[in-house]
């Protein structure tokens, strides 16, 4: 496996790379990737993202049974999208293009908003982020998410950078902030890699 010396964001024992996705045959919450991190003041995301051509799956979720609730949600063609209190919205978005996404008390796709501000109060939130998340007996999604970085408040919390462990190919996301490797709860071969960086 190549690694380029000039590329110092990561430790020398994860390889960057341009993206991670689903394999498209994964079940139930097999690729689900919790950041370990419960927002209690305003969560904001920015990242790129690449719609699924078919199947289903939350990019984005917290507290999906309960309120405060954020949740991004996309199937073929289309979007759901919820933050706080409240209802959230149905939008159509075409697929096969990468998206420059900000989701926070509103939603803003390539720079364009397409959600309008939603209330909510996450002071009493208890439920973590998680990614690439699934309560479905079957998803057969294959969306890809490139670098991630989540805000609480004003301040980043997680920045996360698709990578590959060298030791044994597992894909997952190194944070810049906390030092730590997160990946998916399922088998490995549910995550597959991008272009190495």
């Amino acid at each position: 496996m190549g690694h380029s010396a000039t590329h110092s964001r990561l430790p020398s024992a994860y390889q960057e790379l341009a993206w991670i996705g689903t394999n498209g045959r994964q079940s139930n919450s097999a690729a689900e990737i919790n950041l370990d991190y419960v927002p209690r003041l305003a969560p904001r995301a920015v990242f790129r993202l690449l719609l699924p051509e078919a199947g289903s799956l939350s990019c984005l979720v917290t507290g999906s049974a309960r309120e405060p609730k954020w949740i991004l949600y996309c199937a073929t063609g289309n979007l759901y999208y919820s933050w706080g209190s409240g209802g959230g919205r149905f939008l159509q978005h075409p697929t096969g293009a990468w998206l420059d996404v900000e989701a926070g008390s509103s939603l803003r796709i390539n720079g364009l908003t397409v959600v309008a501000r939603q209330q909510g109060d996450w002071s009493g939130n208890t439920a973590s982020v998680k990614l690439l998340s699934s309560d479905t007996a079957a998803v057969t999604a294959n969306c890809r998410m490139g670098p991630f970085t989540l805000y609480d408040g004003d301040e980043p919390v997680r920045e996360l950078i698709p990578c590959c462990r060298c030791a044994d190919g597992r894909c997952g996301f190194y944070d810049l902030v906390s030092g730590r490797f997160f990946t998916n709860a399922g088998a490995p071969e549910t995550l597959i890699k991008g272009e190495e960086q």
